[in-house]
């Protein structure tokens, strides 16, 4: 196996573990929130926790969720690209430009988390509410999604490099 499909499914695994675990908390928040609402309503009773930590799964879920997406297609897409420009610098700019542009916001996002990440660790800030946590845990998402979707990014351009490689540059004039 080269070293580009071992990269590429090395990209797709960890998209998908990570995709599992964001919907594994999706499914388990949605037990949790109705578990709450009946305790609440049904009791009188009320577990602050889940009530607190409500805000913090939004985190889970996009920054895990979002490597598994663009593997899945589900990525934004320009629209009005491909219907302006001609078709091989459409196909340019959505396999290599646009990746490569996204792989530069998503690795300022990846320093600017990891960089929270580290300072609230090393000041031992805690979530606010009653059963206080170490906030890191929840920031250290960030950059965790950001690598995964880094690698997926990486892939993607690995991958359309090597096709455009192949593709005869005869193409682009039968394209036009």
């Amino acid at each position: 196996m080269k070293l580009a499909a071992r990269f590429q499914a090395l990209s797709h695994a960890v998209a998908w573990f990570l995709q599992m675990i964001a919907g594994a908390v999706l499914v388990l928040t949605a037990i949790c929130v109705t578990l709450n609402a009946t305790l609440r309503y049904g009791f009188h009773k009320d577990i602050a926790l889940l009530t607190e930590a409500g805000g913090y799964i939004f985190l889970f879920v996009v920054f895990f969720g979002l490597a598994a997406a663009f593997v899945a297609g589900s990525h934004v897409s320009i629209e009005i690209l491909s219907l302006v420009a001609p078709k091989r610098l459409a196909r340019f700019m959505y396999d290599i430009v646009v990746p490569l542009v996204s792989m530069v916001f998503v690795g300022a996002v990846l320093y600017a988390g990891a960089v929270i990440a580290q300072r609230y660790y090393l000041t031992g800030r805690l979530t606010d509410g009653s059963v206080p946590l170490p906030f890191w845990w929840f920031i250290a998402i960030v950059p965790i999604g950001c690598v995964a979707m880094e690698l997926s990014l990486l892939s993607h351009v690995f991958e359309n490099l090597r096709k455009w490689k192949q593709t005869p540059a005869s193409s682009s004039k039968s394209s036009r």
